[in-house]
């Protein structure tokens, strides 16, 4: 349990700066989620490997925050393009 909650911290902050990047720079959150997502899977491998339920509890919560990071910067990306585009006073003349 001692090891869940720093974990959770992990991955909430992890979410929101990933979040933030998709929306304001969507190739440079692709950069940091597959960063993140190599860092959990080999987490989650490395916990696959520990017997017990520690290890299945551990793996379940990297795998739980790898999909919750990937969620949240797909879903910035989405908004990015979603947002109008700016455009300036010069092209409507």
């Amino acid at each position: 349990m001692k090891l869940l909650l720093p974990l959770i911290l992990v991955g909430v902050i992890l979410c929101i700066v990933l979040f933030i990047a998709g929306l304001i720079s969507p190739s440079r959150s692709h950069v940091w989620q597959r960063l993140s997502g190599r860092w959990f899977r080999k987490a989650e491998d490395q916990s696959d490997e520990s017997g017990g339920r520690v290890g299945d509890m551990a793996r379940d919560a990297f795998r739980l925050t790898r999909r919750a990071t990937e969620k949240s910067a797909d879903s910035g990306r989405e908004i990015h393009e979603k947002l109008p585009k700016g455009r300036s006073d010069k092209q409507d003349r």
